[in-house]
């Protein structure tokens, strides 16, 4: 069995963890430690010590959290806004997929708290993934709201945002994976942190600049997702930014609109604030994903 070194470059200081311990990054890798050393800047973790091993950079931002073989966690950056939760006994469970036929990928994070479980969208979905599934042309951005791969897709109504789900899923036809916007109980669900839930006022915090772009910060414009801090569960922008639709019907004639938008006031993107929209109206979204 191979080896695996792993190098982790954090503040002047040194650890050695064993074979049995492992590294488990935002990119949903969970990575088995040979030996890790702890110094400034990144992570580096390598197959085996032949010459031709790959060697893999991984930022330490990436770094979720370490749990020892004693059951003990190590959480390398405890003070940054972007890190994970720092509870002792949560260890996020997080999938990593590649659409088809591309280069894109996407984090979906699991939820325990209520009656079921399932995964959500580390963030909303974005311009880059929203490009891939449904064609560069489908929509079209808006240069002032702002432009990007990494930037949420914005211009979209509650019914191309189901036909996104639809489409999403006949891409993983052949896997156990299907997608669909949440109903309104899930997100709320993750929006507090599922099972880690602080019970913070926005969703990762009592300060809404911690997590939200909203109309004090925002200048108006969309931002790049994960620029803010995350909430218990690792998950971004859940507070502002883009609105994003739920499936259920708030009136007879409007969608639940969830979180609060770039244009919102601090209170519109509490998480107990409950939003709505019509159908034919324009915002964005985040996806669940059940497993079969």
């Amino acid at each position: 069995m191979k080896k695996v070194c792993v190098f982790l470059l954090l503040a002047l200081s040194s650890l050695t963890l064993s074979a049995q311990d492992l590294i488990v990054t935002r990119l949903g890798e969970t990575i088995n430690a040979f030996q890790v050393e702890v110094g400034e800047l990144s992570v580096f973790y390598q197959l085996d010590d032949s010459e031709n091993s790959s060697i893999k950079k991984v930022p330490k931002v990436d770094v979720v959290v370490i749990k020892k073989s004693d059951g003990s966690f190590v959480f390398p950056n405890p003070a940054s806004n972007n890190t994970a939760p720092n509870d002792d006994d949560s260890q996020i469970e997080r999938v990593t997929l590649t659409i088809p036929d591309s280069n894109t990928s996407f984090n979906m994070i699991k939820v325990e708290g209520m009656d079921q479980v399932f995964y959500i969208g580390e963030t909303e979905v974005t311009q880059g993934i929203w490009n891939v599934v449904m064609g560069s042309k489908s929509i079209k951005w808006d240069k002032e709201k702002g432009i990007g791969d990494n930037m949420p897709a914005y211009n979209i109504d509650w019914y191309k945002a189901n036909e996104f789900c639809e489409k999403l899923s006949l891409l993983y036809a052949n896997s156990d994976y299907s997608f669909s916007l949440p109903t309104y109980s899930q997100w709320l669900c993750a929006a507090r942190g599922g099972k880690y839930s602080k019970d913070y006022t926005y969703s990762g915090s009592d300060e809404s600049k911690d997590v939200a772009w909203y109309k004090k910060n925002s200048g108006g414009k969309y931002h790049n997702v994960k620029s803010l801090k995350p909430n218990e569960l690792g998950l971004y922008d859940m507070s502002g930014n883009v609105g994003e639709w739920c499936l259920d019907d708030a009136t007879p004639r409007q969608k639940v609109l969830a979180g609060g938008t770039i244009d919102s006031s601090y209170s519109e993107v509490q998480i107990s604030s409950l939003g709505s929209s019509y159908a034919e109206f324009k915002h964005g979204f985040r996806i669940i994903m059940v497993v079969k």
